[in-house]
């Protein structure tokens, strides 16, 4: 089989999942990328076990039991596909003799993607195109936030990363730059508040990868130089001007309300919940 077909299709469950292909067509990309994964395990009769292997596993049952006994199955069956994607393609890729292959491929087509979409949302600032802040082809500022959030970290590791020239370095820390002010530019509390909740997690990690204080520092000093960037663009793309008087703030009121009933369907019913689509 071609070395070139296993990238293709995590790059099509990838695109599946983000833009309005349809459930049933992430569905099919799935069960056939899974079919790709027996396939391989049986020529090898070797099945990888990873850390994560077991979690995986667990979390894709998981998933399964929550559709099934969803008050509205049917419903909840639409957003199984893309919930399960991330426990199918880790147990699928791990499995597959060519994954470090489409890895090494894979991220630099994210990396020069994501650059991409960094610099679309810039412009739009820039160039006083759209509402004021970046949103690219997304048209809303959390969603372009959060793909920034996925595309930061996959930069990171690429700017950290021993195994790279210095000229490769150059170009993943301007790249990390321009991903950074993006996602600072956005002004998205939410987007923000997640990658600073993860960021300590991918500093501890990195130290036991590298054990360098100066790459981290690097990368924190990077941030800083994107936040001020950032800030300076306009009005809408500096974060502290954002209103946090909730009493104002009609966005963050509706979401409170929401997690107040997310947290009252919690504590019904704590497992399962009560389906996705219900809510």
């Amino acid at each position: 089989m071609p070395k070139i077909l296993p990238l293709l299709l995590f790059v099509a469950v990838t695109i599946s999942g983000f833009w309005y292909a349809g459930s049933a067509l992430t569905a099919i990309l799935l069960i056939f990328i899974t079919a790709l994964s027996y396939n391989a395990i049986c020529d090898h009769h070797t099945w990888n076990q990873y850390p994560l292997s077991k979690l995986m596993l667990g979390l894709f049952v998981w998933l399964i039991i929550v559709n099934f006994s969803s008050a509205i199955p049917n419903v909840s069956l639409m957003t199984l596909p893309v919930l399960a994607a991330l426990p199918v393609i880790y147990l699928v890729a791990t499995n597959l003799i060519t994954f470090n292959h489409v890895w090494h491929k894979l991220r630099i087509l994210l990396f020069v993607g994501g650059l991409g979409l960094a610099l679309w949302g810039l412009w739009q600032v820039i160039d006083h195109i759209g509402h004021g802040y970046p949103e690219g082809p997304l048209g809303d500022r959390n969603a372009f936030a959060a793909a920034m959030n996925l595309l930061w970290f996959l930069t990171a590791y690429l700017f950290i990363n021993p195994m790279k020239s210095k000229s490769q370095t150059i170009v993943f820390g301007i790249g990390l730059m321009i991903v950074s002010t993006a996602l600072f530019a956005t002004a998205s509390r939410a987007g923000i508040a997640i990658w600073l909740l993860l960021l300590p997690i991918f500093l501890w990690v990195s130290w036991r990868h590298i054990q360098s204080k100066l790459w981290l520092a690097s990368i924190l000093l990077i941030c800083a130089l994107a936040y001020v960037i950032s800030a300076n663009l306009g009005m809408d793309t500096n974060f502290s001007n954002r209103n946090f008087d909730l009493s104002q703030d009609t966005s963050t009121s509706a979401r409170l309300l929401m997690w107040q009933s997310a947290i009252q369907i919690t504590l019904v019913h704590p497992l399962t919940g009560t389906g996705w689509g219900t809510f």
